[in-house]
C-alpha cells in the first residue's frame, strides 16, 4: 500500500495585490474577478468599492494597481471572521463542502499546517497542490525497486 503526503498552501493574514494569487499563480492585480479567492473578492467589492465587471476592465487594461496600490497590504481577518460565522450546517449544493465555494478552508484541527484555524487554499482550487507518494524501496536481484509512484493516488481525501 502506498501512503500519500499532501502539500497545502497556507493563506497569509495579509496580502498585497502584487502578491501571487494562489489560484492562478499570477499577481492578484492581473486576475479577473472570478479568478480571485473569496477574501480578495471581498476586498475588491467591499473595501475598494469596485464592481466585478469594473474590476475585470481594470485588469484587462493593466490598471488594477492604480486602484489597489502596489505595496498596500489588506487584511483578511474580517473576511475570515464573517466566513466562520456563516459556515454552519450543510453547504449550499454545488459547492465544495470544505471551503463552501470560497477556495479557502480552515485547518480546524491543525492537521494540515500544524496551526489550528490556519486558512489554507482549498484542495478543490489549489493549482500548486502536489501529492507526494511515500516511496518504499525494496531490494530485488537487479537492485533497488521503488514502489509507489506509478498509479499512486492523486487525491488526498
Amino acid at each position: 500500500m502506498t501512503a500519500t503526503i499532501c502539500a497545502v498552501t497556507p493563506v497569509a493574514a495579509r496580502f498585497r495585490f502584487s502578491d501571487d494569487n494562489p489560484l492562478t499563480l499570477e499577481p492578484y492585480a492581473r486576475s479577473r474577478f472570478d479568478d480571485l479567492p473569496g477574501y480578495a473578492q471581498d476586498v475588491v467589492e467591499n473595501r475598494l468599492g469596485v464592481k466585478p465587471a469594473a474590476w475585470d476592465a481594470l485588469v484587462d487594461q493593466g490598471e488594477a494597481y492604480g486602484t489597489t496600490g502596489y505595496r498596500r497590504a489588506y487584511s483578511i481577518t474580517g473576511w475570515l471572521r464573517s466566513t466562520r460565522q456563516h459556515r454552519h450546517g450543510t453547504p449550499p449544493s454545488g459547492v465544495c463542502a470544505e471551503c463552501w465555494g470560497t477556495c479557502v478552508e480552515l485547518d480546524t484541527d491543525g492537521s494540515l499546517t500544524g496551526t489550528v484555524d490556519q486558512p489554507v487554499v482549498c484542495f478543490c482550487a489549489d493549482p500548486r497542490r502536489v501529492v507526494y507518494p511515500v516511496i518504499r524501496e525494496r531490494r530485488t536481484p537487479t537492485g533497488p525497486f521503488r514502489d509507489g509512484w506509478p498509479g499512486a493516488p492523486r487525491d488526498c481525501r
